[in-house]
């Protein structure tokens, strides 16, 4: 979960938070996510993290999407899954170049998840 929200967090990740987006995000929050689920009744997709973190989520439960706006959901996800593994190479590069030794470092390199790019 902590490799998920340093990528939800990255920069070359920020796209837009559009407001027709916030109701198919929120269903899924409240409803289908399974590691990133609201806590409570109120909670609310505010941030581009909390979008990115729902669209990692649709992602690797293989949910859908039900709005007018699923295309552009989709593309995003589409997006986020096509950039991840070139950053979590970069940040593996910049850790071991600058010999920073680093729990999310070590997480990385020990789980299949590194494997996976």
């Amino acid at each position: 979960m902590d490799i998920l929200k340093a990528l939800a967090r990255a920069a070359e990740l920020v796209t837009l938070l559009r407001r027709d987006d916030k109701k198919a995000l929120n269903y899924i929050y409240h409803n289908q996510a399974k590691h990133f689920k609201a806590k409570r009744k109120s909670d609310r997709i505010q941030k581009v993290t909390d979008k990115n973190m729902i669209l990692f989520e649709a992602e690797f439960g293989r949910l859908e999407f039900s709005s007018k706006n699923a295309s552009k959901l989709k593309q995003d996800k589409y997006l986020l899954a096509r950039e991840s593994p070139r950053i979590v190479k970069a940040m593996i590069q910049y850790y071991q170049h600058r010999n920073i030794s680093s729990p999310l470092l070590v997480r990385i390199t020990n789980t299949k998840f590194y494997h996976f790019f």
